[in-house]
């Protein structure tokens, strides 16, 4: 408790977390919109879905972890390449989740849609995107924990600041205390989030049960 006051005090602690949340909610939105319009796309494009899908199984299937050096060769090792390491690590499962909950919606009661004059747009706003929140939520909920793994990650292979480069440098010099700080206050943030999460799901959602 006195190390984590100390960090605290001096501003240390809040420097690094400022840093690794940067990173990983700006990966994590940017994964979320992008694998919810991949999702939705494939739903509507089979054919894409035929093509690409496979690859973002695969992609999803990957250890995202053995990713980050690859990502570090091919774009550097600044800000960019800790946010496409957390796109990558969401981007699968918001893309399966979001196809998988469009499915849900029987093609018949679409056919049905489409005889009443209802465009694509308003098809996916009306029935497939409400009828996909479950699964959206299930899928930001998941990705978010691999979003914190996957920066944490990033910055043990390339970085000067962030609670990655905190444990790191930590573990490094045997300071065990203010690793255990680092892990703590990570683990701490993303179990609040992951809540945060559940407790809006519950509120867009009030007709599914939790």
């Amino acid at each position: 408790m006195h190390e984590f006051l100390n960090l605290l005090k001096s501003g240390e602690l809040i420097n690094h977390l400022t840093i690794t949340l940067q990173e990983v909610f700006i990966g994590f939105f940017i994964g979320i919109f992008a694998g919810i319009g991949m999702g939705l796309l494939f739903r509507w494009k089979q054919t894409l879905a035929k093509i690409f899908l496979p690859y973002i199984q695969f992609l999803y299937s990957t250890p995202y972890v053995a990713i980050v050096p690859l990502l570090m060769l091919w774009v550097g090792i600044d800000l960019f390449f800790k946010i496409a390491s957390v796109v990558i690590a969401v981007l699968p499962i918001m893309t399966i989740q979001t196809y998988e909950g469009t499915r849900t919606v029987e093609k018949d009661f679409v056919n049905l849609l489409r005889s009443m004059k209802f465009s694509n747009f308003q098809i996916v706003k009306k029935v497939a995107l409400p009828s996909s929140l479950f699964f959206i939520f299930t899928g930001m909920r998941l990705s978010f924990g691999r979003a914190v793994v996957i920066a944490i990650v990033a910055e043990f292979q390339a970085s000067t600041a962030g609670i990655g480069y905190l444990i790191q440098y930590s573990a490094q010099t045997f300071d065990t205390t203010k690793l255990l700080v680092g892990v703590f206050i990570i683990s701490l943030i993303s179990v609040l989030i992951i809540r945060l999460l559940v407790a809006l799901e519950k509120y867009i959602i009030k007709w599914h049960p939790s």
